[in-house]
C-alpha cells in the first residue's frame, strides 16, 4: 500500500517516511496524508492547532475531513502537559476553548485527535498504520454498532448508516434534505453534495451503493 503525501508537506517528513514505507507525493484537497483511500490525516503543530481554533478554520477543515471513513488530526510538538504553559498562559477561557474544541471534534465530527511528541513519533505512527492496513487488506472500518430502531425513521437512518462514512447525524440530514431513502437512492453525486456535511468523496460512496 502507498501512502499519499500532500505535495505541500515538508520534504524532510516525506524523505524520512520514504525510508519506511511506499510513498507518493500528490496534491490533496483535504488532509495531508491519505492511507488506503479511507484514512485521512491532517498534520498540525501545536501552534497551528491552537491558531486554527482561534480563527475557527478548524471547523471547515473538520467538515471536509468527514468525507473519509476515518479522520485523524495529528498534533505534533511539545507533550500535552506543557501546552498551557507554552501557549495558553493562565487564561482559563483559552484552556476551556481548547478542551471544548477537542471534545467537539471527537463527538460531533467523530475525528480522532492524537498527540505526538515529535515528527519521528508521527512518522512511526504512519508506518504502523500502513502495516496494519496492509495486513487487514479489507476495509478498516469496524462493524458499526447499529442502535435498535424503535421507529420507521430510525430504521431508515440505520439503513443509510450501513454506508461507509455515513453517521446517524448525516443520515438524518440526508433524509431531511431528500425526504425518503428512495429519493436518496435516485440522486446523483451533485445532488447529494448539496446536502449539508456531504462532500465529494462521501457523495460518490453513497451513489455507488445504489447504482
Amino acid at each position: 500500500m502507498t501512502i499519499v503525501v500532500d505535495s505541500r508537506e515538508p520534504t524532510r517528513i516525506k524523505n524520512k517516511l520514504e525510508k519506511k514505507c511506499s510513498v507518493k507525493g500528490d496534491f490533496l484537497e483535504i488532509g495531508d496524508y491519505l492511507l488506503n483511500g479511507s484514512v485521512c490525516v491532517e498534520r498540525k503543530t501545536i501552534r497551528d492547532f491552537i491558531s486554527s481554533i482561534k480563527d475557527r478554520r478548524i471547523w471547515t477543515q473538520a467538515s471536509n475531513l468527514q468525507q473519509y471513513e476515518h479522520a485523524i488530526i495529528a498534533v505534533i510538538g511539545t507533550p500535552a502537559e506543557k501546552w498551557k504553559s507554552l501557549y495558553l498562559g493562565r487564561s482559563k477561557w483559552m484552556h476551556k476553548s481548547l478542551t471544548g474544541a477537542k471534545a467537539t471534534l471527537a463527538t460531533r465530527f467523530n475525528i480522532s485527535i492524537i498527540d505526538f511528541e515529535d515528527e519521528d513519533d508521527f512518522i512511526d505512527f504512519l508506518e504502523t498504520m500502513e502495516k496494519k492496513l496492509t495486513q487487514d487488506k479489507e476495509s478498516t472500518r469496524p462493524s458499526p454498532l447499529i442502535r435498535k430502531a424503535k421507529t420507521d425513521q430510525e430504521r431508515r437512518e440505520n439503513c443509510l448508516c450501513a454506508i461507509p462514512g455515513v453517521s446517524i447525524q448525516k443520515a438524518q440530514c440526508l433524509i431531511e434534505h431528500f425526504g425518503t431513502v428512495e429519493a436518496i437512492a435516485k440522486a446523483g453525486c451533485n445532488e447529494l453534495k448539496h446536502c449539508q456535511g456531504i462532500g465529494k468523496t462521501l457523495a460518490e460512496n453513497i451513489y455507488k451503493v445504489f447504482h
